[in-house]
């Protein structure tokens, strides 16, 4: 609907107007690339940050879990084309999904394609299941990962959230990648 509407284009024509403001935006579309034009002419007089979210590197497992969303090589060029132009633009890995793309070696690499893309910076977080989406979610991982199953079952049986534990262990996690791989802090 974007590429034809224009919608979000039509909203970010309204910012280049403004000035004083400090803007966020987290898309998985490479359609950003379009707007590259107004991107720098919002961030010449505002604070703008743009991430684009990057879950797995892994074309087969992106396909199980976003099958709308472009591939994860054009969304890391998105980024180096966003960095190219000037603009702060980072990965968000996110969700973390225990057991699947939350590993220290699986952060390691997104770290490092990051990195390869000029990435202002790489953050990731923890999956949350609100009761919603939570039966749907679970499906997934009984159909793809039933190996995991009891684990999330457990994990996600009261909360919504991750536990703190889990949440420290995966922000120390994703430090340690960011600071292999040079990567800076998202941008606030």
């Amino acid at each position: 609907i974007e590429r034809t509407a224009g919608i979000t284009r039509s909203l970010l024509e309204v910012f280049a107007r403004r000035s004083g403001l400090r803007l966020g935006i987290v898309t998985k579309s490479k359609l950003i690339e379009r707007d590259i034009d107004l991107l720098r002419e919002i961030a010449r007089k505002n604070t703008l940050v743009v991430h684009l979210t990057i879950t797995t590197p892994d074309n087969a497992l992106a396909r199980l879990l976003e099958p709308r969303a472009p591939r994860p090589e054009l969304r890391f060029a998105a980024v180096r084309k966003l960095r190219e132009a000037g603009l702060t633009a980072g990965v968000m890995c996110s969700p973390l999904l225990p057991g699947i793309t939350d590993t220290a070696e699986a952060l390691d690499r997104m770290a490092g394609l990051a990195a390869a893309s000029r990435a202002s910076f790489f953050v990731a977080e923890p999956l949350f299941l609100k009761s919603c989406s939570r039966p749907t979610f679970l499906g997934f991982v009984r159909e793809h990962y039933p190996h995991l199953l009891a684990d999330y079952e457990n994990r996600f049986s009261k909360d919504d959230f991750a536990t703190p534990d889990y949440r420290r262990q995966s922000a120390t996690r994703v430090q340690v990648a960011c600071r292999q791989h040079g990567l800076g802090r998202r941008s606030t």
